[in-house]
């Protein structure tokens, strides 16, 4: 490839590039919307409370070990904040755009350094990842730094060092166990001295990866089971899945909204051309290797056949590949197409960047309330109790947490108040109704209607008396986080407010593996049920398995809170399975009318 210097207007484009992705940033998680996400994202919280806890730092096998230790670390040296809390992921993709320029220029031109760094930042993808407290958001990171550094290797020690620190990051996102064959063919394709070392750096890989799966069995037989499930057992041909998913991640599919941008393509749609200029130069610009990583890399992840989306983010594991492709092919295309003015290429980048912007700020409109509301609302009802606090009120936090404990990443429990200040008591959504007879103050937190409320009663007296009575009842169970523990706690009683909390959180075990049986219906139903969640939680379980049955439990749900939303799902779901296309035909639109009018949403 040319190794002339490039224009000037290219070698700027990609500090202009930086400082709109930092600005872009900047906005969005200072301003619109500093909350994490929930599923995995509040998941991820809660691991990182348990490690604060003084939990054992759980080094398994692609659980997202180093970034999530990481991520506490930081959050140990700076305070839990929702803003401090998003400082590392942009900050980790500015340290992937400055290797990935050092390693495009090594490997091709600087030119093809500019273009690869353009390709990496000016897109929503990118975005998207920056923003987001998972694991895969630091991959292209790790994976850009390992190809460097086997430029490095010369001798025997330096090949066992980069073999042990590749094979370490199968403890971070599994994404890596589909980038480790690829990245190490480009390496050794690229790199004289470490090709001559190549069997070392393997011996060196195949042994740390194998300690770390004979450290953990376990785990490695759970996560082996779960991707036979998620790549082959999705009823579809993995060859399908591979062309769906890839036909999807072109022109814009539908990934987990906290994972990926809807309905557009997984890469900047502007470098598409040059991806595709790359992949097919690959052999005169010596970029074999890096394609063979990409392809690799791509079959590896894109043959999943599970519901939740096309997987758009598991593309993590050729990023790295697929900038350095985009920018040979960058540079390919530039020399031919050389009579093009720079005015014109800065006007292709700037159509170009307003196209990934206006994706993702419209994914951002529809999903991030949705998303990224409730931590927000948390994060407020929280300041308020904090204020409350100081000033002699109590803090009861442990209803919430039988549904997730992310509240302590705000706020402890403390149940004692001082005469008159009251009790603050943080609740489960679903007891929006149970409050109405209760004398005390309601609080819900909720910017839109669609955000999952926070909800938060004000009591005193007597009535904070009963739930600081609560709270020290259910520590012990929450601490214990067992199903054994919680079904001994159901089957001994307590207060009601506490048993329907229990249930609850006893009855989401059957996703788990919780075995439902005759006795653990008859626990469920050994009283009068308080609030909507366990018997649309049965419902829904359910549905498949005797759906008369599951319909008129979700009546019972929708009997103590006719605005519950999950519910108003879960109805539609059921009169399909029992055969009533038309009675799910009305359901469904009950269940829009709903939400849009702002029926309750949980996290589930």
């Amino acid at each position: 490839m040319n190794g002339d210097r490039p224009p000037l207007w290219l070698r700027r484009a990609p500090w202009a590039a930086a400082a709109l992705t930092a600005a872009i940033l900047a906005w969005e998680l200072a301003v619109l919307r500093p909350g994490y996400g929930v599923g995995d994202e509040t998941q991820q919280i809660r691991q990182i409370l348990s490690l604060e806890g003084g939990a054992p730092i759980p080094w398994l096998w692609a659980r997202g070990s180093l970034q999530r230790v990481g991520l506490w670390l930081w959050l140990e040296l700076c305070g839990n904040g929702l803003r401090r809390l998003h400082v590392p992921g942009p900050a980790v993709v500015g340290l992937e755009a400055v290797l990935l320029w050092r390693l495009a220029r090594r490997w091709f031109s600087e030119e093809a350094a500019c273009w690869a760094v353009l390709a990496d930042l000016l897109c929503a993808a990118t975005w998207m990842r920056a923003r987001s407290v998972l694991s895969y958001t630091w991959l292209p990171m790790e994976l850009t730094a390992l190809a460097l550094l086997s430029a490095r290797v010369r001798g025997r020690w330096g090949a066992l060092l980069w073999g042990a620190a590749a094979g370490i990051l199968a403890l971070d996102y599994e994404g890596a166990l589909a980038a480790l064959p690829g990245l190490f063919i480009a390496c050794a394709w690229r790199e004289p001295g470490f090709r001559a070392r190549a069997v070392l750096a393997a011996t060196a890989l195949g042994a740390t990866l194998a300690v770390l799966a004979a450290a953990h069995p376990g785990v490695l037989r759970a996560y082996v089971g779960l991707r036979l499930a998620v790549n082959l057992g999705g009823g579809v041909p993995v060859v399908g899945a591979l062309g769906h998913n890839l036909l999807q991640l072109l022109v814009g599919g539908r990934p987990m909204p906290y994972l990926g941008v809807d309905g557009w393509p997984a890469v900047a749609l502007w470098s598409l051309p040059f991806i595709a200029a790359g992949a097919l130069g690959c052999g005169r610009d010596r970029a074999a290797g890096v394609a063979l990583w990409a392809a690799t890399a791509v079959l590896a992840t894109q043959t999943a056949t599970a519901p939740w989306g096309v997987p758009a983010h598991r593309l993590a594991a050729a990023w790295p590949t697929l900038c350095l492709l985009a920018g040979t092919g960058g540079a390919r295309v530039r020399a031919r197409l050389g009579s093009v003015p720079a005015a014109v290429w800065l006007a292709f980048l700037a159509l170009g960047v307003s196209a990934e912007a206006n994706a993702y700020f419209r994914h951002m409109a529809f999903h991030g309330r949705e998303l990224y509301g409730r931590s927000e609302d948390l994060a407020r009802a929280c300041g308020d109790a904090r204020r409350a606090e100081s000033s002699g009120a109590g803090v009861s936090t442990a209803l919430l947490e039988t549904r997730s404990r992310d509240v302590r990443f705000f706020l402890g429990p403390r149940p004692e108040s001082r005469p008159g200040a009251g009790l603050w008591v943080f609740l489960p959504p679903e007891f929006h109704e149970a409050c109405a007879g209760v004398p005390a103050r309601v609080g819900v937190y909720r910017v839109s209607p669609r955000d999952v409320p926070v909800l938060v009663l004000v009591v005193h007296g007597p009535t904070a008396r009963r739930f600081s009575g609560i709270e020290g009842s259910l520590r012990p169970l929450l601490d214990s986080d067992g199903a054994g523990s919680e079904r001994a706690w159901l089957a001994r009683g307590g207060d009601p407010w506490a048993r329907a909390a229990v249930l609850d959180r006893y009855l989401r075990r059957l996703w788990r593996g919780l075995p439902f049986t005759p006795g653990l219906l008859h626990l469920a139903l050994a009283a009068p049920f308080l609030t909507p969640g366990p018997p649309d939680l049965l419902a829904r379980y359910l549905t498949s398995r005797d759906p008369r049955l599951a319909e008129r439990l979700v009546d019972a749900a929708l009997t103590l809170d006719p605005g519950w939303g999950p519910a108003l799902g879960d109805r539609v779901a059921i009169l399909r399975a029992e055969g009533r296309p038309a009675a799910a035909e009305a359901a469904a639109r009950a269940r829009d009318a709903g939400l849009a009018a702002g029926a309750w949403r949980t996290y589930d």
